[in-house]
């Protein structure tokens, strides 16, 4: 038997919410609260609940695009372009200090914008968001992979290994870049 805790993933994608892993109850409970809307998601945010490099930018990505599938049957288009630039703000003042939450946040902007300039339909404009998060997601999930891998050889070679920060499966939509190179290792 394993010496190291199971942890489920901090995150779950379903079509009309998004759970997060109270990361703060660990290793009491593992309990998952579920958001429908950007501004409960970004107290959540703010609480505190999640963390991680990897994990909280990819949340506001499929939060944003769930606010945008939401906000799709808006009665203009101005009224849907207003409600996404507000989720957008909402998100950053969240976790301002988030360089990897604002960074995808620019990009989310760039997306409503081009969106908005090319004529593209709330719809259209959900989808695209959604697209982003999926690949914001794929893009983390295989970095973790590479990572992982990287220090299992490097381990492997008897090198030393320290790490800093935020590094396993809690703040990542992964196995977490180095931790699970780790317990390999361990293992």
């Amino acid at each position: 038997a394993s010496p190291f805790m199971q942890i489920p993933t901090p995150l779950l994608i379903k079509p009309e919410s998004i759970e997060l892993l109270d990361c703060r109850l660990i290793p009491d409970s593992f309990q998952y609260l579920s958001f429908k809307s950007i501004s409960p998601l970004a107290q959540a945010l703010r609480d505190g609940i999640i963390y991680g490099p990897g994990l909280v930018p990819v949340v506001a990505a499929c939060g944003l695009a769930l606010e945008a599938q939401v906000r799709s049957n808006a009665t203009s288009q101005a009224a849907f372009n207003y409600s996404i630039m507000e989720a957008l703000l909402t998100l950053k003042a969240a976790r301002p200090e988030s360089h990897p939450m604002c960074y995808v946040l620019g990009h989310l902007n760039t997306i409503a914008r081009r969106c908005a300039e090319g004529g593209l339909s709330p719809q259209e404009t959900a989808e695209r968001y959604r697209a982003f998060a999926d690949e914001l997601f794929t893009e983390i999930f295989t970095q973790d992979m590479q990572l992982s891998s990287e220090v299992n050889a490097l381990i492997n070679a008897n090198a030393t290994v320290m790490v800093i920060g935020a590094c396993g499966k809690l703040s990542s939509v992964g196995c977490g870049s180095i931790l699970s190179g780790i317990i390999a290792a361990q293992q």
